[in-house]
């Protein structure tokens, strides 16, 4: 029997191409939004694009990531005298700790969300491919 064995050649063909073209794409989006000289890019993304391959190699074979974000000081308060120059650099901190806090706070959500994903293991995989309750117990 060719046929299901083409077809599962061609899935595997698909996820390839897929994978390449999604790697390809975050790896041009790190090197554009990041200041890098001309004459390293290259190597960059090179490093990048096998960083990205492991990553998804090693997410396939189960390894879950924990991304533990950074602790950031709070700001000084603005004091009603202060001279004004300094107060726009407070008021400005302020808001740089803010929208730091608001990025640390996804990170924290979104590692809690990996953690009890990989809690649930097999019967979360079975949720993704439409399996329910019954079919997941007969797995077990």
């Amino acid at each position: 029997m060719q046929g299901p064995q083409q077809e599962q050649k061609d899935i595997e063909k698909h996820e390839k191409d897929l994978l390449q073209k999604k790697s390809d794409a975050l790896t041009e989006s790190i090197i554009n939004s990041s200041n890098i000289e001309a004459g390293r890019k290259n190597e960059l993304k090179t490093n990048i694009k096998i960083g990205i391959r492991f990553i998804a190699k090693s997410l396939d074979e189960g390894v879950v990531i924990e991304i533990i974000p950074p602790y950031v000081s709070e700001p000084k308060e603005v004091a009603e005298d202060a001279e004004d120059d300094k107060k726009e650099k407070l008021v400005a901190e302020k808001e740089k700790y803010e929208l730091n806090e608001t990025r640390i706070e996804a990170l924290r959500s979104a590692s809690l969300a990996m953690k009890k994903i990989a809690e649930f293991g097999a019967e979360f995989t079975g949720l993704l491919s439409g399996m329910n309750d019954d079919q997941l117990a007969d797995e077990d």
